[in-house]
């Protein structure tokens, strides 16, 4: 997972993940295996792995994604980018981030979660647990949007889904915002976070003090 999360020179939410040390599942490879498999099926099909026991189970997410008439209609949007990459240097520090989808002219970055809940309280709540608000935060100050709509099937019972549209200034961007504030801090601390990540010192020593 070394690969995964150390982005050279730029910091990623994965990069402030690792720093903020919690503990990760045993099957954090096949975790993020069959991620790819969901969002692959949805933002880039031709690269789906067929053979992949869980194949069907993912087509049944998908299904119930695209039977949403919101996530329908974001998914035909004319100029939306999938997987798009950004690299930005905001608040002193260089930064990275993927979006599974973008939408530059209303500011929207769309986010799909698969996760093991089904309800809408044990929805919010992995907002929390998963640092969803963070990776929220994270993008939509680096990228410079105005929200982030996170979207979750249910991998238990593939026909629920849930959506949270995080607003800038809402109470989970705030959330993820001093989360991700506290990682870069806790990253410069400890020396993972060193001056080839900071373009300016003064800037970034005054976004985490």
């Amino acid at each position: 997972m070394e690969k995964y999360f150390l982005q050279k020179e730029f910091v990623s939410n994965s990069f402030l993940k690792s720093i903020s040390g919690k503990p990760m599942p045993k099957n954090i490879e096949r975790i993020f295996e069959f991620g790819n498999l969901v969002h692959a099926l949805i933002f880039e099909p031709a690269k789906a792995d067929v053979n992949d026991p869980d194949y069907d189970l993912a087509e049944m997410m998908k299904k119930t994604f695209y039977t949403d008439w919101l996530c329908k209609n974001i998914m035909q949007y004319k100029s939306i980018k999938h997987e798009h990459e950004f690299y930005r240097t905001v608040g002193g520090i260089k930064r990275r981030c993927k979006a599974d989808a973008w939408i530059r002219e209303v500011g929207l970055i769309v986010e799909f979660k698969g996760l093991a809940v089904t309800n809408e309280k044990a929805f919010r709540q992995s907002l929390d647990t998963f640092d969803y608000d963070m990776g929220a935060a994270w993008y939509i100050d680096t990228i410079g949007a105005n929200r982030e709509l996170i979207i979750a099937v249910s991998k238990k019972n593939p026909k629920l889904l849930y959506r949270y549209m995080v607003q800038k200034g809402d109470d989970v961007y705030m959330r993820g915002r001093e989360k991700y504030i506290a990682a870069l801090k806790a990253g410069y601390e400890n020396g993972t976070i060193t001056k080839k990540h900071i373009y300016n010192k003064e800037i970034f020593e005054k976004l985490i003090n």
